[in-house]
């Protein structure tokens, strides 16, 4: 009698825990509750960014310096999952391009959503329209003569407010190769202690380009920025500056980075190469003609020079022997399936975007063309440089001229030809550049106007400094360049379609 009731009971229990069950539905809960980028997971941010969620937009500033492709974001939700294109995201792992439309869908556990629209705004940051100024005083007001010989200085920078103010010793000479030529001279200085100074990071050797022939005084910075927003590897700053030098004004310069290996610049001390292809030629023992296309290599990084001759020359052999073979290998009708380890496509990709969109007549020599090789990497191209002769340059004192100027070859016997003979590259080219004429154009165009309003008092004192009273009117000539750079994307467009 007592197991029956036993039984009983028990049967009374199921029923009961199964009522229940049929009673309590599965939630419909499918919300996202927080939504942010941390700079623990994007290593290109200073902040972390929190979004404000408005409903179902999800409404983002992102900083037009960080970039927003392939960004990671941190989230929380009372849902079962969240997806994007379908795919379950990992608060903290997933990556996702914010220049896309991007959506979040919160699933319930009962299977019904609720989808939520990314909202992201490019925003640069505030400049103030006035320009640090940088005074040089060299030892006995030596005037600089040479590209060879450093002079001892004192440097001393005023920030204007904007950047920390500086002062220290440091060296200066010459340098540049047509530039140098120039009335208005380009420098480079060499400071005696490592330091930050407008707000880079901190190094010893520093540029200042003069832009001379240039009569926006803007090209180079523009060029740069475009290679920014490609976030081409170690692509130089730019910061517009006003010089003195020995207490007399010497115009509206661009202060920025020497291009070197080192931690802070190109960072491939450990066992990485840096070359330079440039019909100069210039920069003996350690340079050699490649063997099919004759190309002009100049080895920058290892310092041959400072190590023991026996191994400079086996480590120059070396450097040469494999470039050779990476000239044999874009010559093969595989290539690059045959060995996609040689090159790096989409450094490929992005330097004939920035070269070309830019016009840049350099490279075609080719002048300036900058590779590095990580450690057992393939080669990169890059970092960019030197546009002087960009812009639809007619060669004595304006830009402009033409939208249609071809500044590569794609003949079979041409280096950029090859690298640009496969589909693969081709590919490659046409998508990158049809995001970044979508995406990225006009935020370039909205940098020129930013940059101008910085620098327009400078560009007047300059203009009276060096005498170029026949420069048209500084808003003219800004327009010029817009219309310019829009009439070359139309240009860029007829070359993609017809690779």
């Amino acid at each position: 009698m007592k197991i029956k009731t036993t039984c009983i009971w028990l049967y009374i229990l199921l029923v009961t825990l199964a009522s229940c069950k049929k009673e309590r539905p599965l939630s419909d809960s499918k919300s996202l509750l927080s939504f942010k980028i941390e700079k623990a997971y994007n290593h290109k941010l200073t902040e972390d960014i929190i979004a404000d969620i408005v409903e179902q937009d999800i409404v983002i500033q992102i900083p037009e310096e960080v970039g927003p492709d392939q960004l990671i974001a941190t989230f929380t939700h009372n849902g079962k999952n969240v997806l994007v294109n379908e795919v379950i995201q990992q608060s903290g792992v997933s990556e996702n391009n914010f220049f896309n439309e991007l959506t979040y869908v919160v699933e319930a556990a009962n299977g019904s959503t609720t989808t939520y629209l990314v909202k992201a705004n490019i925003t640069s940051a505030p400049q103030a329209d006035v320009v640090p100024h940088i005074y040089i005083t060299i030892a006995g007001n030596a005037e600089i003569v040479s590209k060879d010989k450093y002079l001892d200085a004192t440097i001393k920078i005023d920030g204007q407010g904007i950047f920390p103010d500086y002062e220290g010793t440091t060296r200066i000479k010459g340098r540049g190769n047509s530039t140098w030529y120039q009335p208005k001279k380009p420098y480079r200085i060499k400071l005696d202690d490592k330091a930050s100074l407008l707000g880079l990071a901190e190094e010893k050797d520093w540029v200042l380009l003069a832009n001379y022939l240039d009569e926006t005084l803007m090209l180079n910075a523009v060029a740069m920025k475009i290679g920014k927003q490609l976030d081409m590897p170690y692509t130089n700053s730019i910061i517009p500056v006003d010089l003195s030098i020995n207490g007399t004004y010497r115009g509206s310069y661009m202060f920025t980075e020497q291009v070197e290996v080192s931690k802070t610049r190109i960072n491939i001390e450990d066992g990485g190469e840096h070359l330079e292809l440039d019909v100069n030629y210039d920069e003996p023992p350690y340079q050699f003609k490649s063997d099919r296309l004759k190309l002009p290599v100049m080895i920058k990084y290892p310092e041959l020079e400072d190590l023991e001759k026996k191994e400079a020359e086996a480590t120059f052999e070396k450097m040469k022997s494999d470039f050779n073979a990476f000239e044999h290998t874009i010559f093969l009708s595989d290539f690059p399936s045959s060995n996609p380890s040689v090159i790096d496509i989409t450094s490929v990709a992005d330097y004939l975007i920035v070269n070309l969109l830019t016009a840049n007549g350099e490279i075609g020599h080719p002048k300036s063309v900058k590779m590095y090789r990580p450690k057992n990497e393939p080669y990169y191209m890059g970092p960019i440089w030197d546009f002087d002769w960009a812009f639809s340059y007619d060669g004595q004192s304006t830009h402009f001229h033409s939208f249609n100027e071809k500044t590569i070859s794609l003949s079979d016997q041409s280096f950029f030809g090859r690298l640009l003979a496969n589909e693969q590259t081709k590919a490659l080219f046409k998508s990158r550049w049809a995001v970044y004429k979508r995406d990225r154009l006009p935020l370039l165009l909205s940098y020129i106007d930013s940059y101008a309003d910085i620098i327009e008092e400078s560009w007047e004192k300059d203009r009276i400094r060096w005498g170029k009273s026949d420069r048209p009117d500084f808003r003219q000539l800004i327009d010029k360049l817009k219309n310019w750079i829009k009439g070359r994307a139309q240009y860029m467009d007829r070359f993609a379609a017809d690779l």
